[in-house]
């Protein structure tokens, strides 16, 4: 008698497949790690190494006390690898307006005449008075009168574009004078004025200084003029909050040849303020802070009232990063309003810890996905040939159907495993395991299916006829 009989499949679990090559995570963590420390080191290397900050700047006419200050702020700042380059502008006015174009980096300029976009205000340094001089002869009807006795003289108001003539504008309009039309409106720079003759210099002039100025030193004392008050400077300081009330101390200027002024005078005074744009490093802003605060610039500058405290209490215009973070370099990091902030956040801050909880579960949870579904139809497989097995003669076309879906299903699994789309090499080598634990019985059970077949011929029959109806029953039972 002739037997066929189909090979056995192998039931020995089946190796886990290799995925694509890629490195071990932990020679990756340990990459990332030394990328992270040796680019820490480099960034700690490039912000520790010495910079040096080229600095625009101006301070206005250089014949006058501003830019003396500014140069003693310059020598100071130098040490700090701050390099300051001076350009000489007409005024506060046009030194604005070439900080908000970008054309200067910084200047010390008059307070008092507004602001322009992009620029920023790193420090008040002093209060600059303005300066109203008057010819000898016309010195007493001022004195007496008032603003109003230089009706139909000659004014210097400074150049155009300088604060002071906006600043001695305002004077002007608030005494009822207009130029053009209640006197002769001057524009002379202070170089124009130390070379002209005293018969061609103005009935009255004005300039914004601290004290002493040079310019009205040299008017005072080779041409004679006389510093005369402005009285309402107070009622003006109402209507416009960036001008003060002010006073030049008597002697301001000398004793001789006649006591300059020979009492205190009241007038209006402006901030003098270190501008800078907003675009120039805080790193060079806090620079410019420690030499104006920390060296020998108040003592050189003869600024003797400057103070860091009073620096940025009433500021104009927008103050820099870099000024703030000068001003706040020593306050604590963990302060009271810190703390009640943890307070009043710390639900946030609970439900901000939970949620991270979650999502870390669902991404643990998410590397096993997958493996879930197809561990249970594996075992749904499996109790399907357990439901066969008791019947006194199990469907082999049903068995045959399950071994091919089992097949397909291992297929589809290696394909997403190798592109990555399920995680876990052990629970790959657990569901291979099933897999091949019940290929192997579904086989078995079809064998033994077979071998009854044959069985019901093998006594009776001649082995060719044996063989022709184990063939039929045998395709008869996988239709």
């Amino acid at each position: 008698m002739q037997e066929t009989n189909e090979p056995i499949p192998d039931a020995t679990p089946a190796s886990t497949p290799r995925r694509s090559a890629t490195l071990p995570p932990g020679v990756l963590f340990a990459g990332a790690a030394l990328l992270a420390f040796l680019l820490t080191v480099a960034l700690f290397w490039w912000n520790a190494r010495p910079q040096t900050y080229p600095l625009r700047m101006t301070a206005g006419d250089k014949l006058g006390r501003r830019f003396q200050i500014a140069q003693v702020l310059a020598r100071e700042v130098e040490r700090y690898q701050v390099r300051v380059s001076f350009a000489e502008t007409g005024g506060s006015s046009e030194a604005l307006e070439m900080i908000s174009a970008g054309k200067l980096d910084c200047a010390l300029i008059q307070g008092g005449i507004g602001t322009q976009p992009h620029v920023r205000q790193i420090a008040s340094i002093a209060q600059e008075p303005l300066h109203l001089l008057v010819k000898r002869e016309l010195a007493d009807g001022v004195t007496a009168r008032g603003l109003p006795a230089l009706r139909g003289k000659r004014i210097n108001l400074s150049t155009k574009g300088s604060g002071t003539r906006r600043i001695a504008t305002l004077a002007l309009d608030f005494a009822d004078l207009h130029a053009g039309h209640d006197f002769t409106d001057e524009d002379v720079s202070y170089k124009q004025l130390e070379a002209r003759a005293y018969i061609h210099l103005p009935d009255a002039l004005f300039t914004v200084s601290l004290i002493p100025s040079p310019v009205v030193e040299r008017l005072v004392h080779k041409h004679g003029y006389v510093l005369v008050p402005i009285p309402f400077a107070r009622a003006l300081s109402l209507r416009h909050p960036t001008l003060h009330e002010v006073t030049i101390p008597a002697f301001a200027y000398g004793v001789t040849p006649a006591p300059t002024p020979p009492t205190p005078l009241t007038t209006i005074g402006t901030q003098l303020l270190l501008v800078a744009h907003d675009s120039v490093p805080d790193e060079a802003v806090k620079h410019l802070l420690e030499a104006t605060f920390d060296g020998n610039f108040s003592r050189d500058a003869t600024l003797p009232g400057l103070t860091e405290s009073g620096s940025l209490s009433t500021p104009e215009m927008p103050i820099h990063p870099g000024a703030i973070a000068y001003r706040d370099r020593n306050e604590p990091v963990v302060t009271s309003d810190f703390v009640q902030g943890l307070e009043d956040g710390k639900s946030l801050i609970i439900s901000i810890l939970v949620a991270g909880y979650f999502v870390y579960r669902w991404w643990r949870q998410r590397r096993y996905s997958g493996f879930d579904v197809y561990m249970g139809e594996v075992t749904r497989i499996e109790r399907a040939a357990l439901v066969l097995e008791a019947e006194a003669t199990p469907d082999v076309r049903e068995l045959m159907r399950l071994r091919n879906e089992l097949g397909e299903m291992k297929t589809n699994a290696l394909e997403k495993y190798t592109r990555g789309e399920l995680k876990s090499e052990e629970l790959m080598s657990a569901f291979l395991t099933h897999v091949a634990d019940v290929r192997g019985y579904l086989s078995a059970l079809i064998l033994a299916e077979r071998e009854r077949i044959s069985e019901l011929s093998r006594d009776t029959l001649p082995d060719a006829e044996q063989t022709a109806r184990f063939r039929a029953e045998w395709e008869r039972s996988k239709k």
